[in-house]
Order: C-alpha cells, then structure tokens, then sequence
C-alpha cells in the first residue's frame, strides 16, 4: 500500500494550482465511518495520514449515504460490514475557486460500492449596482430603435405607474 502513495509525490509539483482528487482511498478516516467487522482493520495508516497533512488534503463534505462500501453479507448480520471508502479531497486554492463543492454518495445497486458524485456550485453573486445612463449609448447606431421599442411596450395601471414601467423597460434593454 505504501508503493500506491508514492504516485502522490508528483503532487505536491502543482500545489499553487487548484486541484480535487475522487475515489476509491481503501480506508476510513474516523471510526465513525465503520459499521460492523474489527475497527482497526480499516484505520488510515499514520503514513498516509501524515501524507495527506504534507500534500494539503482537504476532505470535501459529503451527503447522502453515510456509507459507500458494503461486503453484502446481508444472510448473516454478523457478518456485515458497511464502511465509507470513497470520498473526495481538494486543495486551499480549489477551496477559494469553488468554496461549495460537495460529494453526494448515491446507493448501492449492482456493486458493492456505491456511487460518488462530484457537485462543484459556481455561485455568482449579483452585485446591486445603481442604473447610470451613460451619453456614448446615444451615439449607438442602435440608440433610438431600443429606445422606441422598449418605450412602446405595453404598461398597464395608473398614469405615474406606466411611466415608472416604461422607464424600467428602457432601462433593462438599454443595459442588455
């Protein structure tokens, strides 16, 4: 097993670039994550664990089943063993792009694993700026034919509340 992390020294060429890793690690971080056989078996080794701190690992927030790996020994209870292997890691600079990137651990159908699922969210946010009507629109070929047509669409209500809509209407197209 030690030979397997030997691959992850390349890593730490690319720490100043964001980076996630998903899969299979064979192990479980907390005993939490084993329900059933010998806990110990299952423990991350001091090594890797060590690795993983010097190669800046962070372990992505997962949901869904709290397990992703079942021997199916379901004929004898005694014998069943569910444990979370898979999972997913990522560095600070990933952390800083996509903050709310989540695994989600979906069911088990015909393997003993189940599958993980990497949902990386890109929220932007919308920053409320004030309306300015800037001169150089004016100067636009297109000016007065988004004028006309944004001012003669339809408002309906009360005098003040068709020219507030009109107004709003130019203002969206012309910001379009």
């Amino acid at each position: 097993m030690r030979a397997q992390w030997n691959v992850l020294d390349g890593i730490s060429d690319d720490v100043h670039r964001p980076w996630m890793l998903l899969g299979d690690f064979n192990f479980v971080m907390h005993e939490s994550e084993k329900q059933g056989g010998i806990d110990a078996n299952s423990l991350i080794p001091d090594f890797i664990r060590a690795k993983m701190i010097d190669l800046n690992f962070n372990e992505i927030f997962s949901f869904g089943n709290p397990f992703t790996w079942c021997n199916r020994r379901f004929r004898n209870p005694a014998e069943l063993i569910f444990e979370k292997l898979d999972r997913g890691f990522m560095n600070d600079k990933w952390v800083s792009l996509l903050p709310q990137t989540r695994v989600t651990n979906l069911g088990r159908v015909y393997s003993d694993y189940s599958t993980i699922l990497a949902n990386c969210f890109h929220s932007e946010q919308k920053l409320h700026i004030p309306y300015k009507f800037f001169k150089c629109w004016q100067l636009s070929p297109d000016f007065k034919d988004v004028l006309s047509s944004s001012w003669s669409k339809g408002v309906k209500g009360s005098p003040s509340f068709v020219v507030a809509g009109k107004l709003r209407n130019v203002k969206f197209d012309l910001c379009r």
